[in-house]
């Protein structure tokens, strides 16, 4: 199991808005993106939903080669649905509050680059990171985001997104990988 930097983003920050974001960084290779919608028996007994018409959960990767050269593959995951009731009996108090947020969850592979561009990442859309996930000793700490409104990346449908993607992927000779199932 190797090291990595997570980070816990304010809200549903979609695969369009992290594009947007990365393509000021680095070129990005590959994308892999699922969406599974759950089915009203799975989510009975919940902790808190985000939506009371859909429940689903996004999640893939984003590769992209970071600014030392090294490629590395950005691990997401969001899901309008908390299955967590008991965060106080198993979550010190101070990671309560994430475990209990609406947050899109953030993982790469951690060293200097690696966390250099996921503090650009969470100072921008704001949440919680942890720089190292094996250092117990050094928590979670917050830190506020700038983006506004006014900066808000162009919204997608869900059909847009897929051909936004096959579009701006295929013009730089890069691949769109799709679970066709989902």
């Amino acid at each position: 199991m190797s090291v990595k930097t997570k980070v816990y983003l304010l809200g549903h920050v979609t695969v369009p808005k992290l594009l947007d974001f990365l393509k000021d960084y680095q070129p990005v290779s590959d994308v892999c993106h699922t969406q599974h919608e759950m089915l009203p028996e799975a989510i009975q007994s919940v902790y808190h939903k985000y939506d009371d018409e859909k429940w689903y959960a996004d999640y893939g990767f984003i590769s992209f080669n970071m600014p030392n050269g090294v490629r590395r593959h950005l691990f997401y995951s969001y899901s309008n649905v908390i299955f967590c009731n008991n965060a106080g009996c198993y979550y010190p108090p101070e990671a309560r509050e994430i475990v209990e947020s609406e947050t899109t969850d953030l993982s790469l592979e951690c060293d200097e680059a690696a966390i250099q561009i996921m503090k650009e990442i969470v100072s921008y859309f704001g949440g919680w990171i942890k720089e190292n996930d094996s250092d117990d000793k050094k928590p979670f700490y917050f830190i506020p985001g700038t983006r506004t409104k006014d900066k808000e990346t162009r919204k997608f449908l869900p059909g847009d997104i897929i051909q936004h993607f096959k579009r701006e992927l295929h013009s730089k000779g890069q691949k769109f990988l799709m679970n066709e199932n989902a």
